[in-house]
């Protein structure tokens, strides 16, 4: 809630249109603070999966969640990628290219903490019990 209320306040003091270096360290700023808050987020429910097995819904809802931020992360990474060809990347080019890839990384987080947690609920169902007839090691 803080990075994004930072970024919001970065938006409307110094507009989307021209990146002014104090945006950009602003909007830097309130990047990192939106991934720690992720971060800790999956981090929470990767602890809270120990107690409680995930739905499948959820399991959805974060792979959504994750395909959606990388797809729209992606869009801008390209375009100033595509804008800065063959000539030195402008401050506007820099910034387009950082808020993308902040949001291609906080779909990272998203996936590997989907993973993680329905990796962990799979080790905590009991093993299938062993056939009757197998003999024991060593008779």
């Amino acid at each position: 809630m803080g990075g994004g209320a930072m970024l919001v306040r970065t938006i409307l003091l110094y507009g989307v249109a021209y990146a002014d270096p104090a945006a950009i360290s602003l909007g830097l700023a309130a990047s990192f603070v939106i991934l720690a808050g992720i971060a800790a987020l999956i981090a929470g429910r990767i602890l809270q999966s120990m107690e409680k097995k995930p739905t499948p819904l959820e399991s959805k809802l974060w792979s959504m969640v994750g395909g959606v931020a990388v797809g729209a992360g992606s869009v801008p990474v390209v375009i100033a990628f595509g804008q800065s060809m063959g000539r030195v990347p402008t401050l506007d080019d820099l910034a387009v290219g950082l808020s993308g890839s902040f949001a291609v990384m906080a779909g990272v987080i998203a996936f590997v903490g989907e993973r993680v947690v329905t990796h962990l609920s799979a080790l905590r169902e009991p093993a299938p019990p062993a056939a009757e007839n197998s003999k024991p090691a060593g008779s």
